[in-house]
């Protein structure tokens, strides 16, 4: 994956995300403060979701177009030119090539 700005935003909400859940499991332990580990949990639900659609933008930023050019050998000797549109982009772990 290349580092582009809305990877970077999934990122510091994901890291955020976190921090709310840590301090929801904090708050779990202490009495009397059941409703701000909900609040904090509730927090870290919607940041996770909100990385989530972050993730559409991402792909589409990581979506590279580009033109190969191609020669080849006509039986006659000559020499023609072709040119062909590639897109590339990441499926998971593995990235695709069109």
């Amino acid at each position: 994956m290349h580092t582009t700005p809305s990877r970077k935003k999934i990122k510091a909400l994901k890291a955020e995300a976190s921090e709310f859940e840590k301090e929801a499991r904090t708050l779990e332990s202490v009495r009397g403060m059941a409703a701000g580990a909900r609040e904090r949990s509730a927090e870290a639900v919607r940041l996770r979701s909100e990385a989530s659609r972050l993730e559409i933008d991402a792909r589409l930023e990581d979506l590279r177009v580009f033109r190969i050019e191609k020669l080849k050998e006509t039986r006659k000797g000559e020499l023609k030119r072709y040119e062909y549109w590639h897109a590339s982009w990441r499926e998971g772990e593995k990235v695709r090539n069109v």
